[in-house]
């Protein structure tokens, strides 16, 4: 999908809603893995924009290695950064496990992981 390329466009205006009834974003890192030691995602940043992420698990080939809230995201949606041990590895699913206001689906202004 091409519009999978607004999570990495560095503009947090551009965003890539998850699909319906599926959300999660599933990336692979070409050639060897390497060592994630977090990421970063922002919410779109629209005005009135809705599908924040509020609780989300970050798996990396299919270990969970985070979980947890972005607390006040909907008042305040700016970049989050997740950091944790870090994890060898090349294929990272974020799983959004909650969305503002029940949005049926998840926005992702932009998404990017933090490597060792």
């Amino acid at each position: 999908d091409d519009r999978l390329n607004e999570i990495i466009d560095g503009n947090g205006y551009t965003a890539f809603y998850l699909p319906k009834g599926k959300p999660e974003l599933t990336l692979r890192i070409e050639g060897d893995p390497v060592q994630i030691a977090g990421f970063r995602y922002t919410p779109n940043q629209k005005r009135d924009a809705t599908g924040h992420i509020t609780h989300y698990a970050l798996f990396i080939d299919n270990r969970k290695v985070a979980e947890g809230e972005f607390s006040n995201i909907k008042a305040n949606p700016i970049e989050q950064t997740v950091r944790f041990q870090a994890v060898k590895g090349s294929v990272i699913r974020l799983v959004a496990k909650h969305i503002t206001d029940n949005y049926p689906q998840a926005g992702i202004g932009e998404f990017s992981v933090i490597t060792d």
